[in-house]
This record gives C-alpha cells, structure tokens and sequence, in this order.
C-alpha cells in the first residue's frame, strides 16, 4: 500500500519523472535476494530506489542484519521457520529432562 500511495502522491502533485518508474516486490529478500539479482541481471539496476519496507520509506540501502543462533535449555526442539529477520508463523517449545540439558553458552 506505501507503493500505491507514493505513486498516487506524486500524480496529484503533477510530478514528472525523468526515469521509468517501476514497482518491484520482492519474494525472497529475507532468503539471498534471488528475484533482486535475477531482476539486475536480465532488466538491469534501476538509476534509484526507494526501499518502502521502513517507517520511513525513503533510503537506497537496507539496514544491517546480525544473524544469531541461540541455545535455549527449554526442550530438545524451539522450530522458527526457515527464514532470518522473520517473525515465524508458528513456535513451539517443549520441556526436557534435567540431565539432557545442555550446559549454559558462554558470550
């Protein structure tokens, strides 16, 4: 919906771009950017991006991302999806015994 309204923006203000302007929706962003590089690749790199993931939809990079495994003593198995930076659509989380525990990770 911020793509709509940018758009919609710019029209009722009569703004004329000087490039093509394009939507572009990517699918596999949070995974290894394969539709973005597949894009590059056979369309060429838009002249400039506006990035509408953002409270403030108006940057050319994407932030940083530090990715991190942790180790929970709170059961044998905590599943969380597939993909980095993504709220998983489920989570479950079940108990062990004592002695399968596995010792305290030192950071």
């Amino acid at each position: 919906m911020t793509n709509y309204f940018l758009l919609r923006f710019f029209k009722e203000h009569d703004h004329r771009f000087r490039h093509r302007v394009r939507i572009l929706f990517g699918g596999s962003e949070e995974i290894a950017l394969n539709d973005i590089k597949w894009f590059v690749a056979n369309i060429g790199a838009p002249y400039q991006a506006i990035v509408t993931d953002g409270p403030f939809p108006v940057n050319n990079i994407q932030k940083g991302l530090l990715d991190v495994d942790v180790e929970l003593p709170v059961g044998p198995q905590l599943p969380n999806g597939q993909k980095t930076h993504m709220a998983p659509a489920w989570v479950s989380i079940a108990r062990m015994r004592k002695a399968d525990r596995l010792p305290p990770m030192v950071v």
